[in-house]
């Protein structure tokens, strides 16, 4: 270890979590020489970077100094200061206890809210842990939380029925809980996946004589657009649209090239509703496109928090309707909606 090094490294041992800015006045060096040895103190796991930021700048810390992050709390924004402060006095949260808005919020707070994945009772449920909280005892909280929920949704007939059997499920189950890692995690996701894509296969298998016509259509769609690919006319952030979950990927394409809107990050991609960051000339904006069967007020308040989040104005395009309580939210939140099922069937 060189000299700087050694200096830096005994630096955030005394003052914690820094900014370059702070650390370059102790081994008096430019930003730009002190970043690079940052940077290579980083890629070499001797210190560590946040993923929060103070204006433009990252913290650079030392493991186990992670508790001093909380330096980053006054930089937070109103809607992530509330999370985690509900996170830090929880310690332990299952995802769909939250609000639409806080499950995008917490996705974000990547130093403080640490994921995890659980099976129980062959289910899966996602909780998010305060960065502190160890994996035994996050395991411990969750077999609380879920023998609860268990013990709750068991009805009082088929307890005195099955109590015993009840008791040895529950043990057995306890003993069953996994908390999963980030590669198993992501396996099964793909498994997931590739099963939603055979189910669609199947059901879709079922209907090709209703919809031939429309396939065809589509198809000639996929094979005009393969060909303008190979030639370069379309541009590369409109393949960001291909990747979508939707069905009416073609027809959003089309709509937003109308627009000359150009789409530039995909940030909600599910089984019909998708949301995508884009531009239109210099006007930024977040486009959400739903195609479910309805609008509820959930779907309509989490297109809000992508809105919010990024500080943009929303555009939600959807094909059905909106229940009366997205309706009544409608009122009182600043996004502008357009029903499409018009200009779809148009194609």
């Amino acid at each position: 270890m060189n000299p700087d090094e050694s200096k830096i490294i005994e630096f955030l041992k005394n003052n914690g979590p820094s900014l370059p800015s702070e650390i370059k006045a102790a081994i008096k060096k430019d930003l730009i020489l002190t970043g690079a040895i940052l940077a290579d103190l980083v890629a070499r796991r001797v210190i560590k970077m946040s993923f929060g930021k103070i204006g433009g700048s990252n913290l650079y810390y030392l493991p186990g100094q992670e508790e001093k992050l909380d330096r980053l709390y006054d930089y937070l924004r109103p809607p992530e200061k509330e999370v985690f402060d509900l996170l830090k006095e929880k310690k332990l949260i299952l995802e769909n206890e939250l609000s639409p808005l806080h499950q995008v919020v917490i996705t974000k707070l990547k130093d403080f809210a640490k994921s995890l994945i659980v099976e129980y009772d062959n289910k899966e449920y996602r909780f998010w842990k305060w960065h502190l909280v160890s994996n035994e005892e996050a395991k411990k909280l969750i077999e609380n939380i879920l023998t609860q929920k268990n013990e709750n949704n068991t009805s009082k007939d088929t307890e005195n029925k099955n109590i015993n059997a009840d008791k040895e499920s529950i043990k057995e189950t306890k003993e069953e809980i996994k908390l999963k890692g980030e590669k198993e995690q992501k396996q099964e996701v793909k498994e997931m996946e590739s099963h939603e894509t055979n189910k669609k296969e199947e059901s879709s298998a079922k209907e090709d004589e209703q919809k031939s016509s429309k396939d065809e259509e589509i198809q000639k769609d996929k094979s005009k657009e393969e060909r303008l690919m190979q030639k370069g006319k379309i541009d590369s952030e409109n393949r960001l649209i291909d990747n979508l979950k939707i069905n009416h990927r073609l027809q959003l394409k089309q709509w937003i090239e109308k627009k000359n809107i150009t789409p530039k990050k995909v940030l909600l991609n599910s089984k019909g509703f998708a949301i995508v960051e884009c531009t239109q000339e210099l006007l930024e904006m977040v486009i959400g496109y739903h195609e479910k069967r309805k609008v509820t007020e959930n779907d309509l308040l989490l297109f809000y928090g992508y809105c919010q989040y990024s500080k943009k104005p929303g555009i939600l395009l959807y094909e059905t309707s909106l229940n009366s309580k997205a309706q009544e939210i409608l009122k009182s939140i600043p996004v502008k909606i357009i029903n499409v099922k018009n200009k779809l069937k148009q194609g």
